[in-house]
């Protein structure tokens, strides 16, 4: 059974491989990026329960990516 969805942001693709694969192995849902930019174009399309970041990725780093899903977290909980 998926225990929650986690997106894993890193630009090593061995460290994100290996994340992603013992996330899967312990039953989680993953979804990875390689980039900050890849990160905020998935954002609108999952509700992740946790982000793993790498801060220094190129282009929009993991604190940028952070404040994003922050946002998008605030927009989903202000009514309307």
């Amino acid at each position: 059974m998926a225990q929650g969805l986690i997106m894993v942001v890193e630009d090593d693709a061995t460290q994100r491989r290996a994340y992603v694969e013992a996330l899967k192995a312990r039953g989680f849902q993953v979804v990875g990026a390689s980039t900050g930019e890849e990160a905020s174009r998935l954002l609108p399309h999952y509700m992740q329960r946790l982000a793993i970041l790498d801060v220094n990725l190129p282009g929009i780093g993991g604190t940028e990516v952070c404040k994003r899903i922050r946002r998008q977290l605030d927009r989903l909980s202000t009514p309307e």
